[in-house]
């Protein structure tokens, strides 16, 4: 499992052909942070987790 589905700077983008991916909202600010970052990710300096209640609106 990805940290990303549980962070607070993700946004998940739903291609036309119903692919899912997790853009990192981080990488606008700063260019260490990969846009689309390959998943699995399992280690993030940005990682910022999220409630347990915020991660129902996200999937």
């Amino acid at each position: 499992m990805s940290l990303c589905r549980f962070c607070r700077h993700v946004q998940a983008v739903k291609s036309g052909k119903g692919s899912v991916f997790f853009l990192c909202t981080i990488a606008k600010s700063d260019p260490k942070f990969s846009k689309y970052p390959p998943q699995p990710v399992i280690a993030c300096s940005g990682h910022v987790p999220i409630e347990p209640s915020e991660s129902a609106r996200k999937a």
